[in-house]
């Protein structure tokens, strides 16, 4: 009878989901704190020139890889840094324009308003 191998605690080698969604992020690498919501969509826009300045040296180094196990290194790791970018971008594109939703009521209509005075853009 073969021994089985006893999984690790947590995700397991090669397990990338941490990557595309951010969840596991170090809290001590996690400084912001925000005010106003211009503070808060000035941080989201450094993150995200931050984000594309990666993609980009990430892909000029991958044009130098001389073997397969490197261009899919480089292609996971491009598509792993776009997974975050469409999210901050959606996230951004949602603090400045905030879904209308009439089928919702007048009390979430009102407290959509109230969030709109208190953080305005």
């Amino acid at each position: 009878m073969p021994e089985e191998t006893k999984k690790l605690k947590g995700g397991q080698p090669g397990n990338h989901n941490a990557l595309k969604h951010g969840r596991y992020m170090s809290r001590k690498h996690i400084h912001f704190s925000h005010t106003t919501a211009d503070e808060q969509l000035d941080t989201l826009d450094q993150l995200i020139i931050a984000v594309k300045k990666t993609m980009e040296y990430t892909y000029k180094v991958g044009l130098k890889a001389d073997t397969t196990q490197e261009i899919n290194k480089t292609l996971n790791s491009l598509s792993l840094a776009s997974y975050g970018l469409c999210r901050m971008l959606h996230i951004r594109d949602r603090l400045l324009n905030p879904p209308q939703c009439p089928d919702l009521g007048d009390e979430y209509n009102e407290l959509i308003e109230l969030i709109k005075k208190s953080y305005p853009v």
